[in-house]
């Protein structure tokens, strides 16, 4: 058979495949597990109220859009955060003729995502607004601004059915939505995650990652009201040109200003201030961040060794920390 005809054969069964993941993932036909939480084996007494309101360990593996094997994960020790589906959205003349519900194309997770039985999950959103799109045919379009800045409450609306929808696995305890706000789209994200917030079981615990600098300098989040999300997670890799001014204002020993921010940080494994983390559990002169919910990437597919180091060194300073009080 000739190496063409192999190949479309193959991609062929991919797109079938994948189909037929998307019907059951929409469906919800897919088999639950039981999804008990492991002991929290590190937990303090004043991580207790954070870690079990999330619902998932102080320590979570992210899992991005690439086939990644985290069987090896030891479920006692750590949860996994695995990126269900991305959703692009484009700003579009509220005036212009568009049909009220265009703008919205959900693109659900396409690789494979091997984990243990048993280990908790939180099904991470990530949204992607105009940069995601081909501007060709929409260049001369000029959004009208509301309180959703260029979108409009009908695209608000779809982007939280179909996040409902990539959080309705049974095995999902937790949703984390991934985003990017320039000022012009925060008042869009604000009630996004308002009426999200109201969408969801009430039990289903809402995170969100943050830009350092929002946690810091820039107050949006706290605008919030009461209870809309369960955390923010400062990212402290890829900052920018934010990082020095980030890196010196923990280097300081101070706490992030916003109150939701305070429970978790982001750390990549390829980055030397995620590293000194990872290797001391602190940064320079900051307070002790072992008493947060830490959040792991890594640029690369997971596998045993990398998931093995990962969590190895992270379960030696706890013990460090432990032994020491």
């Amino acid at each position: 058979m000739p190496r063409s005809v192999r190949v479309h054969l193959v991609v062929t069964a991919a797109v079938v495949v994948c189909a037929a993941i998307t019907a059951l993932w929409f469906n919800r036909r897919c088999v639950p597990f039981p999804m008990a939480i492991a002991d929290r084996w590190w937990v303090t007494d004043s991580q207790k109220a954070t870690t079990d309101q999330i619902g998932v360990p102080p320590l979570v593996l992210w899992a991005w859009e690439r086939p990644d094997d985290l069987q090896d994960v030891d479920t006692s020790r750590a949860g996994v955060a695995f990126l269900a589906g991305t959703i692009f959205i484009r700003s579009i003349a509220k005036d212009a003729g568009d049909a009220p519900d265009e703008g919205v194309v959900l693109r659900p997770r396409l690789q494979s995502l091997r984990v243990p039985e048993r280990v908790p999950l939180m099904a991470v959103v990530r949204i992607e607004t105009q940069q995601g799109w081909s501007q060709s045919s929409y260049q001369t379009a000029q959004p009208t601004l509301s309180a959703d800045g260029p979108y409009t409450e009908e695209q608000r609306r779809r982007v939280v059915s179909s996040i409902s929808r990539l959080a309705a696995f049974p095995e999902v305890q937790a949703v984390q939505i991934d985003f990017d706000a320039a000022r012009s789209e925060q008042g869009f994200y604000q009630a996004l995650l308002i009426d999200l917030r109201k969408a969801l079981p009430s039990g289903t615990p809402v995170s969100i990652t943050a830009l350092a600098s929002w946690c810091v300098g820039d107050p949006w989040l706290a605008k919030l009201p009461p209870g809309t999300i369960n955390e923010a997670v400062p990212m402290l890799f890829r900052m920018g040109p934010d990082g020095p001014n980030v890196a010196s204002f923990l280097n300081g020993g101070n706490e992030f200003r916003v109150a939701a921010c305070r429970g978790s940080i982001g750390v990549s494994t390829d980055e030397s201030f995620s590293q000194e983390i990872l290797r001391d559990g602190r940064a320079g002169n900051s307070d002790d961040l072992r008493t947060k919910r830490l959040y792991v990437f890594h640029p690369k597919t997971w596998n045993a060794e990398t998931v093995q180091k990962t969590i190895g060194a992270v379960y030696k300073w706890h013990e460090e920390s432990s032994s020491s009080h």
